[in-house]
């Protein structure tokens, strides 16, 4: 290789280039205004972390792992003392997270039986690993709580405790001297959450004839999201990454007016608090599945870039010659 065939290589794993750096570049691509080249951005699934971890030599410990196995908190990627994907591969992105509570309230009372090695989020919900993340089973604290004077009493978690977010605004500083754009993670934002608490077929049924049972939990839910996105806002990430699997491979998980009355005012509510603090703020959105009824619904609400565009789901091509003017895809 030569001297410059090198150089260039290098630019290219880093990430930077003399044109544009990686901020530069992911906001130009999301923004559709000529970034110098197509940015990369993947995140790993549990196994193929370890898989990382265990070739690369230098990967990220255990104990700053989530549930999962992704790595959690601040941990995200920002000159960490370990090595993680998004150097190793020379990705754009960088991310920051809200740490989970230093005291989390005993959910003892929720779950009974559970196997060894099971864990549970601030949130109450129970992980049992299977033999690869996508078979871990979830148990959902409220699965059968049929009273909403028992939902109010529920310790929902407080993420604005000092801990959970007092590094956020330097992390985000450091990443932006390191020339990389910062994106504060808060997927699982609304229904995925409510429904992991809740079971998904009960809060399917609630949706029908238990709404009170349910907007109550989605409006705890909102509350608490406005409040982390603002946060994000504040402390001036570039993205704030939402996300709710609202489709099958074929079809809505719910009606588009279920959505429209149950999640969009809520979801909008979120944007909201983020927008109101920085109006230039992105909003990322992941949906699996065939979510093509709704696309609309997300522009109204302002997000800005859609994920991940199932080509087995979706026409690409068409939502690009419908929507492609004011809406970004990421996949």
């Amino acid at each position: 290789m030569t001297e410059k065939a090198r150089q260039k290589h290098h630019e290219y794993k880093s990430g930077k280039s003399p044109k544009m750096s990686p901020r530069e570049r992911v906001i130009r691509a999301i923004r559709r205004t000529g970034p110098d080249r197509v940015p990369t951005c993947a995140r790993f699934t549990p196994t193929m972390m370890k898989t990382f971890n265990d070739n690369v030599g230098a990967g990220i410990p255990e104990e700053h792992l989530g549930p999962f196995g992704v790595p959690s908190g601040f941990i995200h990627d920002v000159r960490p003392p370990f090595l993680t994907p998004d150097e190793y591969f020379g990705w754009e992105l960088r991310h920051v997270s809200f740490r989970s509570p230093s005291s989390p309230p005993d959910f003892s009372g929720f779950h009974r039986d559970l196997p060894e090695g099971t864990k549970i989020n601030e949130w109450g919900v129970a992980y049992v690993l299977g033999s690869t993340y996508h078979y871990t089973k979830r148990v959902a604290p409220l699965k059968n709580m049929n009273s909403l004077q028992k939902l109010k009493a529920f310790p929902f978690p407080d993420p604005m405790e000092p801990e959970a977010h007092k590094d956020l605004d330097h992390m985000v500083e450091l990443i932006h001297e390191d020339g990389f754009a910062a994106a504060g993670f808060l997927q699982q934002t609304l229904f995925e959450l409510a429904w992991e608490m809740r079971g998904m077929d009960t809060l399917l049924i609630d949706f029908l004839i238990n709404i009170p049972f349910a907007e109550y939990l989605l409006e705890r839910i909102t509350e608490i999201r406005c409040r982390m996105a603002s946060r994000y806002a504040e402390a001036g990430v570039d993205i704030i990454r939402l996300g709710d699997d609202f489709g099958t491979q074929q079809s809505l998980i719910m009606s588009p007016s279920t959505f429209r009355d149950l999640i969009k005012p809520r979801l909008a509510r979120i944007i909201d608090s983020a927008k109101q603090i920085n109006p230039e703020v992105i909003i990322f959105f992941h949906s699996d599945g065939s979510i093509t009824p709704l696309i609309g619904d997300f522009m109204d609400i302002g997000i800005d870039v859609l994920n991940p565009v199932q080509p087995e789901c979706i026409d690409l091509q068409e939502v690009k010659r419908l929507y492609g003017t004011e809406l970004s895809f990421w996949g």
